[in-house]
Formats: structure tokens, sequence, C-alpha cells
């Protein structure tokens, strides 16, 4: 053992270390709870403070498809009134989270849905809260 108590066997590899973790532990007072941000972990969520416009012009013509698919639809629906998690929006259309993902992630491409916020919850996994870009939503397009 050598002077801190750390053991090894007769060809000095290293056995066990119970000795120091207890004495650390004794020093820093048991478990401590260690989180990303101190200050605002126990807080309430935040308010976003990402703001759709009102109104929003959109003349791609790739767009047609995104707006004309069902489940885009009523994503998009939902987004309107206010920010949700993936989690939310698959509870409330009762849809698998990995469907919606990838509903979500067309919408953010095609710049009709943006990540408002991002947080971390109770167990520091972290969410993302997702909003249209617009309450409205105008398309202008000319055909050759």
């Amino acid at each position: 053992m050598d002077k801190n108590g750390t053991k090894f066997d007769n060809k000095g590899f290293f056995i066990s270390f119970t000795y120091q973790y207890r004495e650390i532990k004794k020093k820093i007072g048991g478990r401590r709870k260690i989180s990303i941000n101190d200050s605002k972990s126990d807080s309430l969520p935040q308010k976003s403070k990402y703001e759709p416009e009102d109104t929003r012009l959109i003349t791609d013509p790739n767009i047609i498809p995104l707006i004309n698919h069902e489940k885009k639809k009523v994503i998009l629906d939902l987004l309107v009134h206010s920010e949700k998690t993936i989690m939310e929006l698959s509870t409330a259309t009762g849809w698998n989270p990995g469907t919606v993902k990838r509903h979500l992630t067309d919408l953010v491409e095609g710049t009709l849905v943006v990540v408002a916020r991002e947080e971390f919850n109770q167990k520091k996994i972290l969410l993302k809260y997702y909003r249209t870009t617009a309450f409205h939503f105008v398309f202008h397009f000319e055909w050759p």
C-alpha cells in the first residue's frame, strides 16, 4: 500500500482505491449533485426570446410539397399557437417521436419552423422547443 492508501498487488498492479474514495467523500460531504448551470437549474421554464413574424411571404416553389403533406400541416397548426418539444408534439398527435422529428426536420429545412429555444430539464437532457417562423404564410409563385 502506498502513502495514499492505494493497494497494489505484488506485480505493482492497481487493486483498490476504496480508501481514497472514502476520504475524499468525507472531505466534500458525501454525494454532491453537479449541475450544468446551478443558478438556473431549478427555475421555471424560460420564455422564448424568439417572436414569429406576423406574415411571411414565401416565393420558393419547393415549399409546396411541405405544405401539402397532411402530417406537416398538423404540426404547423400546433406550432403556430405555441412552441413545443418533439415529445409534446408526439403526445398531441399520437405519432411516434421519430415520425415527428422527421417531419420537423423537413419543416426546419424549408424555413417554416425554427428552434425557438433550448433548455435542460431536471435530468440534464437538452430539450428543443420548435415554433413556426410566422403566424401567417403567404405564397406567391409565378409559373412559366
